[in-house]
């Protein structure tokens, strides 16, 4: 049967959905960590770095943190302040590590500023070296070849969200500490697009809690908005 673009879309929808399902049933909540963290930092300057496309995701959310009014910076922007306590550096190193990442966590550190990693791999050196780590179990190139194809074959979880107890128990019993949803059980999407899909959807529903925290609306951050367009 030939594929159409609801198909596909509905595919590449189930693989980020996955993402999130077993991060509820891991009980890690990405969610919960990046919208605490941030607001403990609201006062100070809170500094976003991320490479390649998860540097877009990155960038991404940083542009919506201005919109909310906070001190938002991408590192590498000329106008990027130094960073010190009371700031936050958040790093995404999907795939657990990057050679820029962990240098810039460490600077960061140094400084006395407080660093969030945000990953896929929570056993990897990036997530060592962070205060707070946000857990985003999806597959990145770290582990798209990984496992097997009885693995990547495996059933995918309903259309309602629910595993099965047979996966249930594929999840508590792989041997892989880091084992994330789309490398167990297979998905349309390839590499780490799983993981840069799963970053702006995150995302984008964190700006959305911390618009209400805030007490922000819609009027006060298209007033932030630039007119240089």
């Amino acid at each position: 049967m030939e594929s159409t673009l609801t198909s596909l879309a509905a595919g590449a929808l189930a693989d980020i959905q996955q993402v999130f399902q077993m991060a509820e049933k891991s009980g890690q909540d990405p969610l919960h960590v990046i919208v605490e963290e941030i607001l403990h930092a609201k006062a100070g300057n809170i500094v976003l770095y991320g490479v390649g496309r998860e540097g877009l995701m990155m960038k991404a959310l940083c542009m919506r943190l201005f919109h909310l009014g906070l001190k938002s910076h991408f590192f590498g922007d000329m106008t990027t302040p130094a960073i010190g306590p009371g700031d936050l550096f958040v790093a995404s190193a999907g795939p657990g590590s990057f050679h820029t990442v962990n240098a810039l966590l460490q600077v960061a550190r140094d400084a006395g500023a407080r660093v969030m990693v945000i990953t896929a791999q929570k056993q990897g050196s990036a997530a060592k070296l962070a205060h707070a780590v946000a857990v985003v179990p999806a597959q990145t190139m770290a582990d798209d070849m990984r496992h097997s194809a009885s693995d990547r074959n495996f059933v995918k979880a309903s259309n309602e969200g629910v595993f099965d107890e047979q996966m249930q128990g594929k999840f508590h019993h792989h041997s892989s500490p880091d084992v994330t949803a789309t490398s167990l059980f297979g998905g349309l999407l390839p590499m780490g697009s799983v993981y840069e899909g799963a970053l702006f959807v995150l995302f984008e529903v964190t700006v959305h809690c911390l618009q209400s925290r805030l007490g922000e609306t819609s009027e006060s951050m298209r007033s932030r908005h630039t007119n240089l367009e």
